[in-house]
Protein backbone atom coordinates (compact mmCIF):
# COMPACT_ATOMS: atom_id res chain seq x y z
CA UNK A 1 0.00 0.00 0.00
CA UNK A 2 0.80 3.29 -0.95
CA UNK A 3 3.27 4.97 2.01
CA UNK A 4 0.94 8.29 2.38
CA UNK A 5 -2.37 5.81 2.80
CA UNK A 6 -0.83 4.66 5.65
CA UNK A 7 0.72 7.47 7.17
CA UNK A 8 -2.61 9.10 6.57
CA UNK A 9 -4.60 6.01 8.35
CA UNK A 10 -2.13 5.95 11.11
CA UNK A 11 -2.98 9.94 11.66
CA UNK A 12 -6.39 9.18 11.56
CA UNK A 13 -6.34 6.50 14.37
CA UNK A 14 -3.93 8.24 16.59
CA UNK A 15 -6.47 11.53 16.58
CA UNK A 16 -9.41 9.58 17.37
CA UNK A 17 -7.77 7.89 20.09
CA UNK A 18 -5.69 9.73 21.69
CA UNK A 19 -8.42 12.55 22.71
CA UNK A 20 -10.27 9.89 23.89
CA UNK A 21 -9.87 10.12 27.42
CA UNK A 22 -11.45 6.96 28.69
CA UNK A 23 -13.53 4.27 27.09
CA UNK A 24 -16.82 3.26 26.78
CA UNK A 25 -19.02 1.70 29.79
CA UNK A 26 -15.97 2.31 32.24
CA UNK A 27 -15.98 1.96 35.76
CA UNK A 28 -13.90 2.63 38.34
CA UNK A 29 -14.70 1.82 42.24
CA UNK A 30 -12.58 2.88 44.98
CA UNK A 31 -13.42 1.54 48.93
CA UNK A 32 -11.64 3.06 51.39
CA UNK A 33 -11.26 1.64 54.92
CA UNK A 34 -9.61 3.67 57.75
CA UNK A 35 -9.21 0.76 60.34
CA UNK A 36 -6.81 -0.47 57.61
CA UNK A 37 -5.20 2.38 56.16
CA UNK A 38 -5.84 1.47 52.92
CA UNK A 39 -7.79 1.49 49.16
CA UNK A 40 -9.08 -1.03 47.08
CA UNK A 41 -9.18 -0.27 43.64
CA UNK A 42 -10.69 -1.69 40.50
CA UNK A 43 -10.81 -0.23 37.23
CA UNK A 44 -12.73 -1.84 34.65
CA UNK A 45 -13.04 -0.75 31.01
CA UNK A 46 -14.34 -1.67 27.64
CA UNK A 47 -13.62 0.18 24.33
CA UNK A 48 -14.12 -0.24 21.32
CA UNK A 49 -13.72 1.43 17.59
CA UNK A 50 -16.23 0.96 14.64
CA UNK A 51 -14.32 1.35 11.27
CA UNK A 52 -16.78 0.92 8.33
CA UNK A 53 -16.02 2.06 4.26
CA UNK A 54 -17.22 4.95 3.05
CA UNK A 55 -19.70 4.86 1.00
CA UNK A 56 -19.14 8.79 -1.14
CA UNK A 57 -16.04 8.06 -1.46
CA UNK A 58 -13.45 6.33 -4.25
CA UNK A 59 -14.48 2.40 -4.07
CA UNK A 60 -11.01 1.25 -5.17
CA UNK A 61 -9.21 3.37 -2.64
CA UNK A 62 -12.01 2.28 0.15
CA UNK A 63 -11.52 -1.03 -0.46
CA UNK A 64 -7.63 -1.29 -0.26
CA UNK A 65 -7.71 0.91 2.86
CA UNK A 66 -10.63 -1.32 4.60
CA UNK A 67 -8.93 -4.26 3.56
CA UNK A 68 -5.45 -3.15 4.94
CA UNK A 69 -7.35 -2.13 8.52
CA UNK A 70 -9.36 -5.47 8.39
CA UNK A 71 -6.24 -7.29 8.13
CA UNK A 72 -4.08 -5.41 11.10
CA UNK A 73 -6.43 -5.90 13.15
CA UNK A 74 -7.68 -9.28 12.39
CA UNK A 75 -4.31 -10.43 12.83
CA UNK A 76 -4.08 -8.74 16.41
CA UNK A 77 -6.21 -10.09 18.32
CA UNK A 78 -4.88 -11.57 22.42
CA UNK A 79 -6.09 -12.13 25.54
CA UNK A 80 -3.52 -12.08 28.61
CA UNK A 81 -3.82 -11.79 32.05
CA UNK A 82 -0.74 -10.99 33.94
CA UNK A 83 0.53 -9.15 37.49
CA UNK A 84 2.79 -6.11 37.77
CA UNK A 85 5.19 -6.23 40.75
CA UNK A 86 8.33 -4.98 41.59
CA UNK A 87 10.40 -8.05 40.26
CA UNK A 88 12.38 -7.44 37.01
CA UNK A 89 12.26 -4.29 37.73
CA UNK A 90 8.51 -3.95 35.53
CA UNK A 91 8.25 -0.29 33.92
CA UNK A 92 4.50 -0.40 34.09
CA UNK A 93 4.74 -1.33 37.82
CA UNK A 94 7.35 2.02 38.41
CA UNK A 95 5.59 3.92 36.79
CA UNK A 96 1.61 2.95 38.45
CA UNK A 97 3.86 3.28 41.74
CA UNK A 98 5.30 6.34 40.43
CA UNK A 99 1.63 8.02 39.68
CA UNK A 100 0.13 6.91 42.98
CA UNK A 101 2.75 7.55 45.26
CA UNK A 102 3.90 11.18 43.88
CA UNK A 103 3.99 12.93 46.69
CA UNK A 104 2.93 11.32 49.24
CA UNK A 105 3.56 8.50 51.44
CA UNK A 106 0.94 6.38 49.48
CA UNK A 107 2.25 3.06 48.12
CA UNK A 108 0.78 0.10 46.34
CA UNK A 109 0.68 -3.88 46.36
CA UNK A 110 0.62 -6.09 43.58
CA UNK A 111 -1.31 -4.52 40.73
CA UNK A 112 -3.49 -7.59 38.83
CA UNK A 113 -4.18 -6.41 34.63
CA UNK A 114 -6.19 -8.30 32.74
CA UNK A 115 -5.99 -7.39 28.68
CA UNK A 116 -8.07 -8.28 25.64
CA UNK A 117 -7.96 -7.27 22.30
CA UNK A 118 -10.54 -8.51 20.05
CA UNK A 119 -11.60 -8.29 15.99
CA UNK A 120 -15.30 -8.75 15.48
CA UNK A 121 -16.22 -9.15 11.93
CA UNK A 122 -19.94 -7.31 11.57
CA UNK A 123 -20.29 -7.23 7.20
CA UNK A 124 -18.17 -6.45 4.40
CA UNK A 125 -18.53 -3.01 4.94
CA UNK A 126 -17.48 -3.19 8.93
CA UNK A 127 -15.90 -4.33 11.58
CA UNK A 128 -15.25 -3.25 15.13
CA UNK A 129 -12.43 -3.85 17.24
CA UNK A 130 -12.94 -4.31 21.14
CA UNK A 131 -10.68 -3.69 23.73
CA UNK A 132 -11.24 -4.54 27.37
CA UNK A 133 -9.34 -4.57 30.44
CA UNK A 134 -9.16 -4.36 34.16
CA UNK A 135 -6.71 -3.44 36.91
CA UNK A 136 -6.76 -4.08 40.62
CA UNK A 137 -4.64 -2.95 43.49
CA UNK A 138 -4.52 -1.98 47.15
CA UNK A 139 -3.49 0.84 48.41
CA UNK A 140 -1.57 1.68 51.77
CA UNK A 141 -1.15 4.87 53.60
CA UNK A 142 -3.63 6.32 51.70
CA UNK A 143 -5.31 7.81 55.48
CA UNK A 144 -3.33 11.04 57.09
CA UNK A 145 -5.80 11.01 60.50
CA UNK A 146 -8.87 11.68 59.21
CA UNK A 147 -8.37 12.58 54.96
CA UNK A 148 -7.73 10.01 52.83
CA UNK A 149 -5.61 11.33 50.03
CA UNK A 150 -7.06 10.87 46.14
CA UNK A 151 -5.01 13.08 44.72
CA UNK A 152 -4.12 10.02 42.50
CA UNK A 153 -7.49 9.19 40.98
CA UNK A 154 -7.08 11.20 37.68
CA UNK A 155 -3.88 8.86 36.53
CA UNK A 156 -3.29 8.58 32.65
CA UNK A 157 -0.73 5.54 31.98
CA UNK A 158 1.70 5.81 29.38
CA UNK A 159 3.18 2.28 29.24
CA UNK A 160 1.61 -0.18 27.27
CA UNK A 161 -0.13 -2.80 29.49
CA UNK A 162 -0.16 -5.42 26.87
CA UNK A 163 2.88 -8.11 26.07
CA UNK A 164 1.59 -10.05 24.06
CA UNK A 165 2.00 -10.13 20.18
CA UNK A 166 4.85 -8.82 18.49
CA UNK A 167 3.56 -6.97 15.50
CA UNK A 168 5.61 -3.65 14.53
CA UNK A 169 2.28 -1.43 14.75
CA UNK A 170 1.13 -2.64 18.31
CA UNK A 171 2.81 0.18 19.94
CA UNK A 172 1.47 2.85 17.91
CA UNK A 173 -1.69 1.69 17.72
CA UNK A 174 -2.56 -0.10 20.79
CA UNK A 175 -0.91 2.53 23.11
CA UNK A 176 -2.96 5.21 21.87
CA UNK A 177 -5.54 2.84 22.37
CA UNK A 178 -5.33 3.72 26.05
CA UNK A 179 -8.21 2.26 28.60
CA UNK A 180 -5.41 3.33 31.59
CA UNK A 181 -6.63 6.86 30.85
CA UNK A 182 -8.12 8.93 33.69
CA UNK A 183 -7.15 11.87 33.21
CA UNK A 184 -11.11 13.28 33.04
CA UNK A 185 -11.85 12.23 37.12
CA UNK A 186 -8.91 14.82 38.11
CA UNK A 187 -12.24 17.51 38.63
CA UNK A 188 -12.17 18.56 42.20
CA UNK A 189 -14.45 15.79 44.83
CA UNK A 190 -15.85 19.07 46.14
CA UNK A 191 -17.78 19.05 42.65
CA UNK A 192 -18.62 14.87 42.50
CA UNK A 193 -21.97 13.70 43.85
CA UNK A 194 -22.62 12.93 47.86
CA UNK A 195 -24.99 10.36 48.76
CA UNK A 196 -25.15 8.66 52.24
CA UNK A 197 -26.85 5.01 52.69
CA UNK A 198 -28.60 4.97 55.96
CA UNK A 199 -28.94 1.19 55.41
CA UNK A 200 -25.25 0.16 54.85
CA UNK A 201 -23.82 3.85 57.05
CA UNK A 202 -21.43 4.43 54.13
CA UNK A 203 -20.99 7.42 52.06
CA UNK A 204 -20.51 7.47 48.41
CA UNK A 205 -18.74 9.86 45.98
CA UNK A 206 -19.89 9.40 42.51
CA UNK A 207 -18.87 11.56 38.92
CA UNK A 208 -20.59 10.25 35.73
CA UNK A 209 -18.33 12.01 32.94
CA UNK A 210 -21.09 11.41 30.34
CA UNK A 211 -20.05 11.12 26.57
CA UNK A 212 -16.89 13.24 27.07
CA UNK A 213 -15.76 12.05 23.57
CA UNK A 214 -18.41 11.15 20.48
CA UNK A 215 -16.21 10.88 17.74
CA UNK A 216 -17.40 10.66 14.31
CA UNK A 217 -14.56 10.77 11.67
CA UNK A 218 -15.43 10.37 8.11
CA UNK A 219 -12.89 10.06 5.52
CA UNK A 220 -14.02 10.43 1.89
CA UNK A 221 -9.73 10.65 0.65
CA UNK A 222 -8.91 7.16 2.59
CA UNK A 223 -12.33 5.44 2.23
CA UNK A 224 -12.74 4.61 5.83
CA UNK A 225 -15.42 5.97 8.78
CA UNK A 226 -14.52 5.42 12.32
CA UNK A 227 -16.69 5.85 15.31
CA UNK A 228 -15.87 6.16 19.36
CA UNK A 229 -17.39 6.82 22.42
CA UNK A 230 -16.20 7.06 25.57
CA UNK A 231 -18.89 7.16 28.73
CA UNK A 232 -16.52 6.65 31.87
CA UNK A 233 -17.96 6.98 35.40
CA UNK A 234 -16.26 6.48 39.16
CA UNK A 235 -17.56 6.23 42.54
CA UNK A 236 -15.84 6.18 45.93
CA UNK A 237 -17.31 4.60 48.81
CA UNK A 238 -16.14 5.58 52.69
CA UNK A 239 -17.36 3.87 55.61
CA UNK A 240 -19.74 5.99 57.75
CA UNK A 241 -20.66 9.72 57.13
CA UNK A 242 -17.35 11.65 55.15
CA UNK A 243 -17.15 14.86 53.04
CA UNK A 244 -14.94 16.19 49.81
CA UNK A 245 -12.38 18.90 50.36
CA UNK A 246 -10.46 19.62 47.20
CA UNK A 247 -8.53 16.07 46.58
CA UNK A 248 -8.85 14.53 49.99
CA UNK A 249 -12.39 12.72 51.64
CA UNK A 250 -12.85 13.73 55.04
CA UNK A 251 -14.13 11.30 57.50
CA UNK A 252 -17.21 12.08 59.78
CA UNK A 253 -20.38 14.57 59.46
CA UNK A 254 -19.18 18.05 57.36
CA UNK A 255 -23.00 19.18 58.94
CA UNK A 256 -22.30 18.30 62.39
CA UNK A 257 -19.18 19.88 62.49
CA UNK A 258 -20.67 23.18 60.94
CA UNK A 259 -23.76 22.52 63.78
CA UNK A 260 -20.70 22.49 65.87
CA UNK A 261 -19.31 25.76 65.09
CA UNK A 262 -22.63 27.52 65.32
CA UNK A 263 -22.92 26.10 69.16
CA UNK A 264 -19.57 27.52 69.99
CA UNK A 265 -20.15 30.51 68.18
CA UNK A 266 -23.61 30.67 69.89
CA UNK A 267 -22.58 30.01 73.34
CA UNK A 268 -19.60 32.72 72.82
CA UNK A 269 -22.36 35.28 72.10
CA UNK A 270 -24.66 34.07 74.60
CA UNK A 271 -21.20 34.50 77.46
CA UNK A 272 -20.44 37.89 75.88
CA UNK A 273 -24.34 38.83 76.09
CA UNK A 274 -24.53 37.75 80.12
CA UNK A 275 -21.61 39.75 80.56
CA UNK A 276 -22.81 42.77 79.49
CA UNK A 277 -25.64 42.55 81.20
CA UNK A 278 -23.39 41.82 84.24
CA UNK A 279 -21.48 45.28 83.30
CA UNK A 280 -24.38 47.13 82.80
CA UNK A 281 -26.11 45.80 86.23
CA UNK A 282 -22.72 46.71 88.17
CA UNK A 283 -22.80 50.34 86.47
CA UNK A 284 -26.76 51.37 87.60
CA UNK A 285 -25.34 49.92 91.14
CA UNK A 286 -22.93 52.09 91.34
CA UNK A 287 -24.65 54.83 90.11
CA UNK A 288 -27.33 54.35 92.89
Amino acid sequence: MNKKIIGGIVIIILIGLAIAPVSSASTVTVHLDKKTNSGNVTYTTDSYIVFEKNTSSNQNRANMTFNYMRLMFQNSSFKESLVLNSSGNDMRYQEMRYLIAQNSSMNITDINVSVEMKYVNVSSNEFIVYYNSSLQFNITNIFHGNKANMTWRGFDMNENMSTAGNYSYQKTYISHFNNMNYSVFEKSLNTWTRTYNVSANDTMFSYDAGDTVNTYMNNTVLGIDIHYVSDPSYNIIVPGHAYANGNYIVLGNQNAANNSDMYIAAGVGAIAIVSLAGIAVIRKKNKN
